[in-house]
């Protein structure tokens, strides 16, 4: 399981699709096969992978070959820690050795080419050859924008394990790249957590029944599951100490609950450490936590993709599902195409053969 651009939960959430083990590797199957699909169309990561590359010196048919700057092709970059060319480190600085630039030279990643300062003593050199002698060690990917997704709620070692306990269960879905402190993770699962609480009255089975008397309505948020005996339950809003749910959510059973009962929350992840070229480190309990966020037209992409996998592997790759009056079509190829045109022309990377 790679790294995705949607999460199982979205599309959980567009499918209305019941929590089970077997429809989670559907989703995930169908997801990684839309990611491969939006890289090898648009010829782009959009996560930040942080490895060591090696390209050759550029050849003299070239014709953008020069002593001074070095064009990444499709090892577009986010940040550079280490540049060798020819077997010498280029330091960082337009005056003193290096920069980063692109064509739009607005000084914000992704980076599509390097320049050597021309006045700084520095070239770009084949060394002893030419094959594989610039050597850039650094972030690379076509995005690495982050957004806040809680904290720890239990402190991490480098040898603790896979899973990780989390303080808001919203904010991270399975598929999600987070990041706490210089580590990133791979999230490939959630389950239950005690939230320490329990139900301060007595609950019926019924649907009508939305509202949930916690001890600490401030301890849960937004969106977040419950789980309360066996059913599961998505809370809409926290007022107080009152939580307003939707009742018996992804196939889960309507019931009736005693007060006391403990009410457990979706928020332990496991997680691959060290994922996307990071090492596994320690972290302290509280720490922030952010998640990688692909551009919002790649998400939406991600989602079609995988809906329409999802849909067509259903119906046997069929163009509709039943027969007659009871006839539906399962996708939309126009709207489809149009979303991957958008991306394709919006987000897409043309591969070079003599030019950018």
């Amino acid at each position: 399981m790679g790294v995705k651009y949607t999460t199982r939960e979205s599309v959980q959430d567009a499918l209305d699709y019941n929590e089970s083990a077997s429809r989670n590797r559907m989703i995930d199957d169908a997801l990684d096969a839309a990611t491969v699909s939006i890289e090898r169309t648009l010829n782009r990561i959009f996560y930040p992978l942080t490895a060591t590359r090696y390209m050759d010196w550029p050849e003299f048919g070239d014709i953008n070959r020069s002593s001074w700057r070095l064009y990444l092709d499709a090892n577009e970059l986010i940040s550079l820690t280490t540049f060798t060319s020819g077997g010498t480190v280029i330091p960082a600085g337009l005056v003193s050795g290096y920069t980063l630039r692109n064509f739009a030279d607005d000084g914000q990643p992704p980076f599509t080419y390097i320049d050597v300062g021309l006045d700084s003593g520095y070239a770009i050199a084949a060394g002893t050859s030419w094959q594989q002698s610039q050597k850039l060690v650094g972030v690379f990917g076509a995005c690495a924008d982050e957004a806040t997704a809680g904290t720890l709620a239990l402190a991490l070692s480098d040898t603790t394990g896979t899973a990780v306990n989390i303080n808001n269960g919203a904010a991270i879905g399975v598929g999600d790249l987070i990041r706490i402190d210089t580590e990133r993770m791979l999230v490939t699962a959630r389950t239950w957590l005690t939230s320490a609480q329990t139900l301060q009255t007595t609950v019926d089975a019924s649907r009508g029944t939305t509202t949930i008397a916690v001890t600490t309505g401030s301890a849960f948020s937004p969106d977040e599951y419950i789980l309360i005996d066996s059913e599961r339950m998505r809370i809409t809003d926290v007022a107080g100490n009152n939580l307003t749910v939707l009742r018996a959510q992804s196939g889960s059973t309507l019931a009736g609950h005693n007060s006391t009962t403990t009410i457990y929350v979706s928020r332990t992840l496991t997680v691959q450490r060290g994922a996307a070229g990071t090492t596994a480190a320690t972290h302290l309990v509280n720490a922030p936590i952010v998640r990688h966020v692909a551009p919002g037209l790649i998400r939406q992409l991600a989602l079609a993709e995988t809906i329409n996998g999802l849909l067509q592997a259903g119906a046997g790759w069929a163009r509709v599902s039943g027969t007659g009056d009871n006839a539906s079509a399962l996708a939309q190829p126009d709207a489809l195409a149009e979303i991957r045109y958008r991306a394709q022309t919006s987000l897409g990377r043309n591969l070079r053969s003599g030019a950018v």
